[in-house]
């Protein structure tokens, strides 16, 4: 008599495996909830004679990791872009303009406080606390001196677009390097639009 091999079942998912993939799971999700980024609340831009000035209500959280970096003496530069786009309606908006602003948080061990430095206008600001700090760009205003006469004539108006990220170039070469792989540190928001009031 020839007896058939049955093909062995393919081996089950014990508990324990089972349980070592939910948590790993698990683990990646909230890392991935637990890293903070900064988010445009909202926004509007208007035209005056001579700027274009543009407001934003912002959500500016820090995660532990950034937090602890500029414990240790990281100063983190805080850079908002903002273009000025012509609506065009067959075709793409077309980019007409582009300004950045920044700021520099930085923490003073001697102090145990943090200075935030607008770039623009060189004004300091000192704070007991970071989430002081933050929470002082939370609505921000940016108030670009243009001539508003050059701009090109449009029937279809303007939109203006806006991000908030870190300056990754102006950290030091290893932590830049981590930065740019490390999920802590990827606290840009997008690009978020809305038009402009004339």
């Amino acid at each position: 008599m020839i007896l058939s091999r049955q093909p062995s079942p393919p081996p089950a998912i014990t508990c324990p495996r089972l349980a070592s993939w939910l948590c790993a799971v698990v683990l990646v999700v909230a890392a991935g909830r637990a890293q903070a980024a900064f988010e445009i609340l909202s926004g509007r831009t208007f035209i005056t004679a001579d700027a274009i000035v543009t407001e934003v209500s912002l959500d500016l959280s820090l995660n532990d990791t950034v937090v602890e970096a500029i414990n240790e003496g990281i100063e983190l530069h805080i850079v908002a872009d903002l273009r000025l786009l012509r609506v065009r309606h067959w075709i793409w908006d077309q980019a007409i303009g582009e300004w950045s602003t920044g700021f520099r948080l930085k923490y003073h061990d001697l102090s145990s406080t943090y200075v935030l430095t607008d770039e623009r206008s060189g004004e300091l600001e000192t704070f007991t606390t970071i989430r002081d700090a933050m929470d002082s760009l939370a609505n921000l205003t940016i108030s670009l001196p243009v001539v508003t006469e050059t701009l090109p004539e449009n029937p279809n108006g303007y939109r203006a677009s806006l991000r908030i990220d870190i300056d990754r170039d102006s950290l030091p070469p290893p932590l830049k390097l981590i930065t740019e792989i490390t999920p802590a540190w990827q606290l840009g928001s997008k690009w978020t639009q809305w038009t402009v009031a004339q």
